[in-house]
């Protein structure tokens, strides 16, 4: 009797893992191949709007990129809806992509701060010119 069980345990572990999917991680700076990691994905999506936080100030800098990578994180780990494990093409990457972006940069930003007003927009994100 334990030989059988042994071998049905043996037959179905492979198998443990099944119902979840998996798929390849998102490399930044090469093509995505979809189905993708939507976790690897999303990081990296978050990681290149740090770009929108180059100011004069390097203090600010600093602050404004600690902010999103603080926020890329928790906004994947603790969301109110779950992200899929794998997003399946363009239009579902695009879909989720949004979602998760409304999280981690609830606001514009220019400089490294964040424009929460019409106010905060004229006197951050105009050029001086």
């Amino acid at each position: 009797m334990r030989y059988r069980w042994l071998m049905l345990v043996v037959v179905l572990m492979p198998c443990a893992g099944c119902g979840q999917q998996s798929a390849p991680e998102h490399v930044p700076g090469r093509p995505v191949v979809f189905p993708v990691d939507a976790e690897s994905y999303l990081l990296n999506l978050a990681r290149s709007v740090q770009v929108n936080c180059k100011a004069e100030d390097a203090t600010v800098e600093a602050a404004c990129i600690a902010r999103i990578e603080r926020r890329s994180v928790s906004c994947f780990k603790e969301p109110l809806i779950p992200y899929p494990s794998v997003l399946d093409d363009r239009e579902h990457s695009k879909r989720v992509s949004r979602r998760y972006l409304d999280c981690v940069m609830p606001h514009p930003i220019c400089h490294g701060m964040e424009v929460k007003s019409s106010e905060d927009e004229s006197r951050l994100c105009r050029s001086s010119s």
